[in-house]
């Protein structure tokens, strides 16, 4: 090959990440691209994407805050520190908790002003028992679970206050990921599905505390109880913000191929 044929296959083909690509443009099949944002100015970003990659099953002891605003989560309770997982979902990855036998992340957010909007991307093992996404820390708070209640793993058990609300789902979601979101106003709740309405009623029970964990909730004396078994690949959270579901889930979609 003559040194001329030698420079144009050169400049032709590039070497990227082990990878052999043809052409002026390539994709990266091995990381899913430039990290994606989530519509609105969240007042909590927790997103396992924005992490500095780490090795696959490697312990993960702060679950950061990427809005810049500080409320990242540390360990709490006892167990084993949840483990960061590549690759499970549409190339990026999530935080895996074992259930009764993690820990969970406490985190300094504070409840702010209604409407409230809480997003969940996320991914429970198995029907058995209950899963706590985010979980009250230290009072009255806002949770998110998916409970089996007798009803093979559809009911959605999303807490207002220290009120619980069963939200009956069509289908089983156990071993997927899918987005849930919850709005709040200061009397009244709607629950979201994959983008859908799934569920709407009112409450009476002001959310008031400054603690949130994220999975798991707050038992007695500084435990953790009805912890996650299954990932969290993502959690925004919203303040006195008039962002869309819709706009929600369009995001969720693009980035993580979500239903």
């Amino acid at each position: 090959m003559s040194t001329k044929m030698r420079t144009a296959f050169l400049a032709f083909f590039v070497l990227v990440g082990g990878q052999l690509y043809g052409g002026n443009s390539f994709a990266f099949w091995s990381w899913p691209g430039p990290e994606l944002k989530p519509p609105g100015t969240p007042d909590a970003w927790y997103s396992v994407s924005a992490f500095t990659p780490a090795p696959d099953n490697s312990s993960v002891s702060t679950f950061g805050d990427h809005t810049g605003n500080g409320h990242q989560g540390g360990l709490y309770g006892t167990g084993s520190a949840p483990t960061y997982k590549i690759n499970q979902l549409n190339g990026y990855p999530a935080v895996n908790f074992l259930g009764g036998s993690s820990k969970s992340f406490s985190t300094n957010l504070n409840a702010g002003s209604y409407p409230i909007t809480v997003a969940i991307i996320g991914r429970e093992a198995n029907n058995t028992g209950l899963h706590t996404y985010m979980g009250s820390g230290n009072g009255p708070g806002l949770g998110f679970r998916v409970a089996n209640g007798g009803n093979a793993g559809k009911t959605q058990v999303v807490r207002v206050g220290i009120t619980q609300i069963a939200i009956a789902s069509s289908a089983q979601l156990f071993g997927s990921f899918h987005l849930r979101v919850i709005v709040l106003t200061s009397s009244t709740y709607a629950f979201y599905l994959d983008g859908v309405a799934n569920g709407s009623g009112s409450h009476s029970v002001p959310i008031s505390l400054t603690q949130y964990l994220l999975g798991g909730e707050d038992g007695t004396g500084g435990t953790v109880a009805d912890q996650l078994n299954g990932d969290i690949a993502e959690i925004i959270v919203y303040f006195n913000s008039s962002v869309s579901v819709s706009d929600i889930h369009t995001y969720a979609v693009n980035k993580f191929n979500t239903p």
